[in-house]
């Protein structure tokens, strides 16, 4: 692994980690700067590790199956769509029917 793995493969861990942070900021009383802030470090974080993955794949330097590689970014995949789909409810993009009518209105 170089460098640029390892780089990869830690915004990847940052990426989760800030959607878990964007979901429990998403409804508490915290300023909007930082549940943004968190939104966008999640989604540069997970993509640029999707993109990382499948780009050595698509090269040949991965040793990885397709069906590892599919196993490997499911848990970033689902991690980046929970944070649009949260982002996008507080943004007011659209309205999740099971969101309440406690929600902030950032």
């Amino acid at each position: 692994m170089n460098l640029i793995d390892w780089i990869c493969e830690g915004a990847g861990l940052v990426g989760m980690a800030a959607a878990l942070v964007a979901c429990s900021l998403a409804y508490s009383v915290s300023p909007p700067l930082d549940f943004w802030v968190t939104v966008g470090l999640s989604l540069a974080g997970n993509l640029l590790y999707i993109v990382h993955v499948f780009a050595r794949r698509a090269t040949g330097n991965s040793a990885l199956t397709w069906r590892e590689l599919v196993l490997a970014t499911l848990v970033p995949i689902v991690a980046l769509l929970v944070t649009i789909v949260i982002a996008g409810e507080i943004g007011g993009l659209f309205h999740l029917p099971f969101a309440g009518a406690d929600r902030r209105g950032i």
